[in-house]
């Protein structure tokens, strides 16, 4: 798979990993700018995951949760956005 394929279909996952555990990017980045950068790192820290597979599985799972799983590399980082 080409890099921008993977990078496009973890930019999918890590979204919806942001939907379901309730984080609204947009509004969050629209509320405070500097957070743009920390979306582009979650974004490549999505990318280097070695859990996606499973990471999707447990999402197909669930209509919401709490926080992301404890092997997710962004789990910190969304549940301070969350929060903000």
């Amino acid at each position: 798979m080409g890099m921008l394929k993977d990078i496009e279909r973890r930019q999918t996952t890590m979204n919806a990993m942001s939907q379901k555990t309730g984080v609204n990017w947009s509004k969050a980045v629209e509320a405070d700018p500097s957070l743009a950068k920390h979306y582009r790192g979650a974004l490549i820290r999505c990318t280097q995951c070695a859990h996606a597979s499973s990471c999707r599985t447990w999402m197909d799972g669930l209509e919401t949760a709490n926080e992301a799983p404890g092997y997710c590399k962004n789990k910190d980082l969304l549940l301070r956005v969350k929060t903000a």
